[in-house]
């Protein structure tokens, strides 16, 4: 969806078309995800096509819908844009340890509040509206000097990305614009839509 509407992600290849069709669109290495990947699992960097007609082997034999995109070097750097309504409310940098290219913070990447530019901040609040979100943490991805779509968009954040950020008034910020949140049973803050979705580009 984001790709369709002119949005900028990593050239990716939904599976199951072929390997080599996904090698020839996305190049060495390239990294595989589920579609339902969450906290960095199931998400592997393949450097040749022996390893990832492999992978893609496995996943589909496990009833897995995986996805192939391009790496996006140096890779193990991520931001998160939390989008409320027509504001982004701040944005956290997330990098990985050594040898790790998931910037996932379950994975023990390091969190720290960043400030945006106005360029990022447009990227967000663009991505959350394409997905029909009021509330939505926005995840780009480093490719090289600029910032590309991480391909998701999810309903709000985890808890630590809002701890992080330390917004001034946070609290009376939800309990205000309460139609666009609620806090779900697993600690996370999360948005409310027509229908309330994690989002995984197709493209």
């Amino acid at each position: 969806m984001l790709a369709g509407n002119r949005r900028a992600t990593p050239s990716a290849k939904i599976c199951p078309a072929i390997a080599a069709a996904a090698a020839a669109v996305c190049g060495f290495p390239c990294v595989v995800k589920q579609r339902s990947s969450r906290r960095g699992v199931g998400v592997i960097r393949c450097s040749g096509a022996a390893e990832l007609e492999a992978v893609l082997d496995s996943l589909w034999r496990l009833g897995e819908e995986p996805v192939v995109q391009r790496f996006c070097p140096p890779g193990g750097v991520s931001r998160r844009v939390l989008v409320l309504g027509n504001e982004v409310l701040g944005a956290t940098e997330h990098c990985a340890g050594a040898g790790e290219f998931r910037a996932n913070a379950a994975r023990g990447a390091e969190v720290r509040a960043v400030e945006l530019d106005r360029g990022l901040a447009e990227l967000g609040m663009s991505a959350a509206r394409v997905v029909g979100l009021g509330f939505a943490g926005v995840d780009l991805i480093a490719d090289g000097d600029r910032w590309l779509y991480g391909n998701r968009v999810i309903d709000g954040t985890s808890q630590k990305v809002v701890a992080t950020l330390d917004i001034p008034g946070i609290g009376e910020l939800f309990v205000e614009r309460a139609d666009y949140i609620f806090t779900d049973v697993g600690g996370g803050v999360c948005g409310k839509a027509e229908s309330s979705k994690t989002y995984q580009d197709d493209a």
